[in-house]
């Protein structure tokens, strides 16, 4: 029996484990780049797929160990790979609900320099959009009451995989339908307490989206119920996530070739910008890191020196010949 399995049991979940994540990125003067992740924490934080490692393409190499001491043991996952001049690293297919943050080199070959811009990018969650009272319940202390933002979340999950269905051209859903089905559902859910609301959907989904619909259900066929539990599915797999990255913690190393022109990292080590930050940066709107080195070019500096020394010779010879000599 297919089950219900949704965000809503994440709930007892709201503090998971900490886990730590470090990405580093080593950009060479020809433009390539070596691209380091490693993930710290327990089993289960870091073979989750809220932060994933990648695993295709450009030779990747993944190691796994595990540090123990008396009271614990910290597994740690270290992935590795290098890109060429121009890739783009994209961190997974851009589906509903996986967490992007692409990494992006940019050279730019002038006549004396060549200017490097590395950008790494966390999409943002939208959470505030989405669902705000998950915003509000992630801002507050971890003795906060976990299941307050689940009506807004079951409401916005099943509104949206029903528009999904109106665009693939679902028969019985139109714009007006839709609207008076999420009304129907809000109101729904807002009848009832939130602990009871998981208790009610805890069953067989096709049985509760039935009892739900009931007011519609002389308009539906019987695959609506089926087509509706698959279009749900990417929306309960984005909030899982979302819920599973609030404990995870991003530290982000960039190295950079050449002298440092410009960067909004936290500190400078050495030769090594950093980065830290949480689920809470980019909750709402992209969370972007950015820097710009330079490299002079010294033997062009130095033709084009010889070049204005050999011009200036030439118009004070001109000028000597030609001016001061009759003069």
């Amino acid at each position: 029996m297919k089950k219900l399995v949704l965000f809503f049991f994440l709930i007892v979940v709201l503090v998971p484990g900490c886990v730590e994540h470090f990405i580093l990125i080593n950009v060479q003067p020809g433009g390539g780049y070596t691209l380091e992740f490693i993930s710290r924490g327990d089993s289960t934080d870091v073979f989750n797929d809220d932060f994933s490692h990648p695993t295709e393409g450009k030779n990747w190499a993944q190691h796994v160990w595990t540090e123990r001491t008396e009271d614990d043991t910290t597994w740690i996952m270290e992935t590795r790979g290098y890109l060429e001049t121009g890739d783009k690293f994209v961190s997974s297919h851009d589906a509903i609900g996986v967490l992007l943050h692409p990494v992006e080199i940019e050279i730019k070959k002038r006549w004396v320099s060549t200017l490097y811009t590395a950008r790494h990018t966390f999409k943002g969650r939208e959470i505030y959009r989405k669902y705000p009272r998950l915003g509000e319940s992630l801002e507050k202390s971890a003795g906060s009451d976990s299941v307050e933002w689940i009506t807004e979340s079951f409401v916005y999950i099943i509104s949206s995989a029903l528009k999904d269905m109106e665009k693939q051209g679902y028969p019985e859903l139109t714009p007006f339908i839709i609207e008076r089905m999420t009304t129907h559902i809000r109101n729904y859910a807002e009848r009832i307490k939130s602990k009871r609301l998981i208790a009610e959907i805890s069953g067989e989904r096709n049985a509760f989206l039935k009892i739900l619909f009931k007011p519609f259900a002389d308009d539906l066929q019987n695959s609506f119920y089926e087509n509706l539990d698959d279009a749900m599915h990417p929306y309960e797999e984005e909030l899982r996530i979302t819920t599973g990255l609030q404990d995870d913690k991003f530290h982000f190393h960039l190295t950079m070739p050449g002298l440092l022109t410009r960067s909004n990292a936290d500190t400078l080590a050495g030769d090594t910008l950093k980065w830290e930050f949480k689920l809470g940066d980019f909750a709402g709107d992209d969370y972007i890191m950015e820097a710009v080195s330079v490299i002079y070019k010294t033997k062009a500096i130095q033709r084009i020196a010889v070049l204005v020394i050999l011009a200036s010779l030439s118009l004070w010879l001109f000028l000597w010949i030609f001016v001061f000599r009759k003069s």
